[in-house]
């Protein structure tokens, strides 16, 4: 089982659920690769924002990456506090397009992850 943890909060408990390769398909992490300082640099050079690790005790609820349904209702409840207006409401449909599109593709890159 692996659960998707975003880059800001990895440590060196954590282990690669899958490998890593960059554009050219180079490997950069391969699967179980431990999540140190170097490997974390080199994912935010490719600027990764989440992975895959092994889902284990030792990674808490708060450090999962949230649902697009979770995401979409804390981005309600923070704007809801701002006045309505145009800018406001092309912001909102923006933001929510981006999060729409973001968990699609996160979910492409879930069906082709290996099988444990």
């Amino acid at each position: 089982m692996s659960a998707r943890v975003p880059l800001e909060f990895v440590n060196e408990t954590m282990r690669l659920a899958h490998p890593i390769s960059d554009a050219e398909g180079r490997l950069v992490a391969g699967v179980g690769s431990t999540l140190t300082a170097t490997v974390v640099r080199a994912l935010r050079r490719l600027a990764i924002q989440t992975v895959l690790v092994v889902d284990n005790e030792a990674v808490a609820s708060w450090e999962r990456a949230q649902a697009l349904d979770e995401r979409l209702r804390e981005l309600e409840r923070r704007l809801d506090r701002e006045p309505t207006n145009e800018a406001m409401i092309a912001l909102r449909s923006a933001i929510t397009r981006h999060l729409c599109k973001r968990t699609v593709r996160l979910e492409q890159e879930r069906i082709v992850e290996p099988q444990e």
